[in-house]
């Protein structure tokens, strides 16, 4: 076959020379269109069909035995741990400490 050197390509400066051009005039779908397309395809909540639920007495119960969540549990152990207002600020901290060596021998 010809190689690369066997073709005549116009010149840059005839008027045959190729200009630049639109490839396509189309708008590709972007990454949510195609989301959008694809799940529009798929069946929604409302296109299954509805069963209805039998009504049942008797066979659950809730317990009483009091048993706590883990939100619950973690609010009892936090209580337990001392808070910021259980320590003192810096400010009485100074003061305590300043009074209790006022008076105080030193050997």
């Amino acid at each position: 076959g010809p190689g690369p050197g066997a073709y005549v390509l116009p010149s840059s400066t005839s008027g045959d020379a190729v200009r630049g051009g639109r490839i396509s005039k189309g708008h590709p779908k972007s990454y949510i269109d195609w989301i959008q397309y694809n799940e529009s395809k798929k069946p929604g909540p409302a296109d299954h069909p509805h069963r209805e639920m039998k009504h049942v007495t008797g066979l659950a119960t809730f317990s009483a035995s009091g048993s706590i969540t883990e939100l619950e549990r973690a609010m009892r152990e936090s209580a337990k741990k001392p808070g910021p207002v259980d320590h003192p600020t810096t400010h009485q901290a100074f003061t305590a400490t300043k009074h209790s060596i006022i008076g105080t021998r030193f050997a």
